[in-house]
């Protein structure tokens, strides 16, 4: 009776921890999701500042990368975190990367040589 009740206790045991492990990866996984998401989001208004040259509005979203680039360690160690998410990020970068570039490339620059110190 007692060897019955010990195996019923220990496989209720395992099968709780089991589903902690489930609900955990399928967290992990929303997380992920929305973190791409807010990701996109930032990418899309970086391309519409860049667009209408909004300095203003690309500091604002430089700062918002930036914490969500930190945010990213968080997740690629996560088991959750796939080649598929990796190739998202890399597109959504490099989109990111395109429209800043534009900016400083349509951003007249100033020459310091004109001025003597």
């Amino acid at each position: 009776m007692f060897k019955t009740k010990l195996t019923a206790i220990i496989a209720l045991v395992l099968m709780l921890v089991a589903q902690a492990s489930l609900t955990a990866e399928s967290k992990s996984r929303k997380e992920i999701d929305n973190f791409l998401k807010s990701y996109e989001k930032t990418v899309v208004a970086t391309e519409k500042a860049a667009k209408s040259n909004n300095m203003s509005s690309l500091l604002k979203l430089q700062g918002e990368a930036l914490k969500l680039t930190e945010d990213l360690e968080d997740f690629e160690d996560s088991s959750a975190w796939t080649m598929k998410d990796s190739e998202k990020y890399l597109e959504l970068t490099n989109r990111y990367a395109k429209a800043m570039m534009a900016l400083s490339n349509s951003t007249p620059s100033f020459d310091f040589g004109s001025f003597s110190f």
